[in-house]
């Protein structure tokens, strides 16, 4: 009865709206990751079939690393790339799981963004705002595809071309075991059974690929969430500044349509009662607008700030190890290419984040300001009251953050990456030390 309820609930949230706002923005890659699995009554079965799979493959997963991690040791350079992978299949079942709780907020905030958030009356005096934000936005996702070729490139790296780089270098492993850890499949690992033929071969190299598969897809399914559920926060952010620019045109227009045989008295607009009734009902609409705004970015916060938090944990860890990897002697070029790969892959994850996080809080910025540049001296006493009520309610302007603790900017990640670049030198510094003194 339990799960029963549950669907049902699940199912009222998300409506044709919903659905067309996923479809829209992400395509199959929800359905296919199952972060956002079917559950039509059809469908039910296949989703739980695959949440399970994926549950058992990662589990696995997670245990045979945490084997051959302490099988290999007394091999610092390889154990630390090998933790590299432990770290993203270790996120990815967080992610799986927070979005498998958080599935109602992540119908919420498709549902406000299939509405548009809000509906202005004079919409058309925004129409080219619009157009031209949302064109701003599709260029922004376009320019991700760079990202997404590195990191088929680091895939690729691991697959193959890093080992074969050892091999050229005759850095690469003769034998098929080293420690217990068997060491011809694309990731070395510690495997419960022996390998002694193709078969074997061909089923522990096939459990890596599905479960490499599984973990990628869902990895790129949560930056690309992050990225347009952010997106659409500073974009409506933008709208509303600029319908605060438009204040007049769009009050003018409402007396012209209700008034279409009056002026407005232009000399004394202060008194004039029928246009800042207009003027009213216009600061009205921009009021429920940031209201929705701010109802957007809690059910946001809520969705995002544990994935985000995940990625900053894993993000720093990366980075740390990896240069602590780069500064251990070493003649395995391939891996030292495959753990450079990953520290900048997950460098630009972070930038990423920030980069979209930043935007948002520049926004709200900017809408503060606006509000401060409205011409308040044209209104009448309750409307210079509305003004001054809103102003003071955007003041705090609207961060993305990780968990109460990151916040989503470029000065956080130039921090992280100060940080980073401190604890290298000092690294750096300490080895040189331990030669000098040998």
């Amino acid at each position: 009865m339990g799960w029963r309820k549950y669907l049902t609930e699940m199912r009222e949230f998300e409506d044709e709206d919903v659905r067309k706002a996923i479809r829209d923005n992400y395509s199959i890659l929800p359905r296919l990751n199952n972060t956002f699995s079917y559950i039509d009554e059809g469908w039910v079965p296949l989703a739980i079939i695959h949440s399970i799979a994926f549950i058992i493959f990662v589990d696995l997963y997670l245990y045979l690393f945490f084997v051959t991690c302490y099988l290999l040791k007394d091999d610092f350079v390889l154990v630390g790339v090998q933790f590299h992978y432990l770290l993203l299949a270790l996120f990815g079942l967080v992610f799986q799981f927070h979005l498998y709780n958080s599935r109602k907020e992540v119908c919420v905030l498709h549902k406000i963004m299939a509405q548009e958030f809000f509906a202005y009356e004079n919409n058309e005096i925004l129409a080219e705002e619009k157009t031209k934000l949302k064109k701003h936005m599709i260029k922004q996702r376009l320019q991700l595809i760079p990202f997404m070729i590195l990191i088929g490139m680091i895939g690729l790296f691991i697959v193959g071309v890093g080992p074969l780089i050892d091999n050229m270098v005759g850095a690469g492993h003769d034998s098929d075991y080293l420690n217990g850890v068997y060491m011809k499949t694309p990731i070395p690992m510690y495997f419960p059974f022996e390998i002694v033929d193709f078969t074997t071969h061909y089923v522990a190299t096939g459990f890596q690929i599905i479960t490499v598969a599984m973990l990628a897809l869902t990895i790129s399914g949560v930056v690309f969430l992050n990225v347009v559920t952010t997106q659409y926060l500073a974009f409506q952010i933008s709208i509303l500044t600029h319908s605060l620019e438009k204040l007049m045109d769009r009050s003018k227009a409402r007396f012209k349509q209700l008034y279409p045989d009056e002026k407005i008295d232009r000399r004394d607009l202060k008194n004039d009662a029928k246009f800042q009734g207009c003027v009213n009902f216009c600061l009205k609409e921009n009021v429920k607008h940031h209201h929705v705004i701010l109802k957007y970015c809690s059910v946001h916060f809520s969705v995002t700030s544990v994935l985000l938090m995940a990625a900053f944990m894993m993000g720093t860890l990366i980075m740390a190890l990896s240069m602590m990897i780069l500064v251990e002697k070493t003649d395995r070029l391939g891996l030292l290419m495959t753990n450079t790969l990953a520290m900048v892959g997950e460098v630009g994850n972070l930038y990423i984040a920030c980069f979209f996080g930043e935007e948002v809080l520049s926004k709200s910025e900017d809408l503060f300001n606006t509000i401060y540049d409205v011409k308040w001296f044209e209104m009448n006493e309750e409307n210079k009251k509305m003004i001054m009520l809103f102003q003071e309610g955007t003041r705090k302007p609207l961060e993305v953050k990780a968990t109460l603790i990151f916040t989503c900017c470029m000065a956080t990640f130039s921090s992280i990456c100060n940080s980073a670049y401190s604890y290298f030198n000092m690294l750096t510094a300490s080895s040189v030390n331990k030669e000098s003194e040998e």
